[in-house]
């Protein structure tokens, strides 16, 4: 899809509250820079109620708490997603993670062991539906 200033112009106008989109090539290298581009897989873009983009954890500490958009972005390099005949979908849920407001479970802010099963480990992208710590996370959340 054709995308303007990071929204895909075919719901520009879309009333939808979640959208998922593959943008050009240049669009994906403008914002990853040309050595990352092909080493994200998908991002996940997030307002909330307020118009505020959250693109980090005091964002979303400081967020009204009210998601009202998201937009899951794939790579649009296909070699990326040659790894296995699944890869694009895990990208798909663990995006789609992101959009119920589950972070990260490897992060700094999130310090679990490497080995926790979950949909929303950065990297290994093993999972096609939610782990017992993702349910548990969603859980306490809502």
């Amino acid at each position: 899809n054709k995308v303007e200033g990071g929204i895909p112009m075919n719901i520009k106008n879309s009333t939808s509250k979640v959208d998922m989109c593959t943008p050009t090539e240049e669009y994906w290298e403008e914002r990853f820079g040309w050595l990352y581009a092909s080493s994200v897989c998908g991002i996940t873009d997030i307002k909330d109620s307020a118009g505020t983009y959250i693109d980090s954890l005091s964002a979303a500490e400081n967020s009204s708490g009210t998601i009202t958009y998201a937009q899951i972005y794939m790579n649009p390099d296909i070699d990326v997603f040659e790894k296995n005949d699944t890869f694009k979908e895990k990208t798909m849920v663990h995006e789609s993670g992101h959009v119920l407001c589950l972070r990260h479970s490897d992060g700094d802010y999130y310090p679990l062991s490497d080995d926790v099963d979950s949909i929303m480990k950065r990297g290994s992208l093993g999972y096609k539906t939610p782990q017992s710590h993702d349910i548990t996370d969603l859980s306490n959340k809502y």
